[in-house]
Formats: structure tokens, sequence, C-alpha cells
């Protein structure tokens, strides 16, 4: 059987709104001590203006963001920014992922977070933080 190697969001992309996403990340972070690094990289996304260049949707724990404006039709490059809920790791884990299929993923520990999360955004993206 053949494996099909998962290329760029293949749906229309459905953002929420950043302070919503925040609002959701801050209770996370308050219930669940792996994931305070979702409230960090919204708030950095607030606090400079990263919410008009930056367009968001989550899945259940994952932050989806894409540059704006947004493609109308898919498939939609986009970084997928998640935590490896194995045990002893915690790591965010941010994809880049692509189109072509010539995706970038790289994990460090959760207090790396917010500087692995604006170095994606420019390198892929040319868009910088902002603040």
């Amino acid at each position: 059987m053949m494996s099909t190697r998962h290329l760029a969001f293949p749906h229309v992309w459905r953002e929420r709104p950043w302070a919503d996403i925040a609002l959701d990340h801050r209770e996370l972070a308050d219930h669940n001590p792996a994931l305070p690094h979702l409230r960090a990289i919204t708030e950095s996304v607030l606090a400079g203006d990263g919410a008009q260049q930056l367009s968001a949707l989550t899945s259940h724990y994952d932050l989806l963001v894409t540059p704006r404006p947004v493609p109308t039709h898919p498939p939609i490059e986009y970084l997928h920014v998640r935590t490896d809920l194995e045990p002893g790791t915690g790591y965010v884990v941010i994809e880049h992922v692509t189109p072509s299929g010539r995706n970038d993923k790289i994990s460090r520990p959760p207090t790396e977070a917010v500087a692995l999360f604006w170095r994606f955004v420019a390198e892929k993206f040319g868009i910088t933080s902002g603040t």
C-alpha cells in the first residue's frame, strides 16, 4: 500500500480571530502545563502587527498559520504549530507545510517556541514580528 504525503492545506481556510485564539490558549495553558507556548506565541502575534499579517485557525491543540491575503483556493501553504506530547518531551514542533511537499520541521523546548515561530514566519513568509 502506498502512503500519501501531506501537501499543504487541502480545504478552504476558515480563519479564527486572533483574540478568540488567544482566549482559548490562555485557558489551555492554565489547565495544561505542556501548552504554555501556545499562549506565548499567540500573545506575541497580538503584541505586534502579526494579526494583520497572519491568518490562523486551530485544530485541537494545534495552531495553523498562513500569511495574508489568504488564497481563496487550496492547497494553502502554512505553518503547523503543535506540541509533542510524548512523555518526557513536551517539545514544540513547528512544520512549514507546502504544496510541493518540501516541508521543513523543527522541534525545540517550549522556552524557544516564540523565537522559533517568528524565525519560521520570517524565513518562510518574509514577515517579521513588528514588535
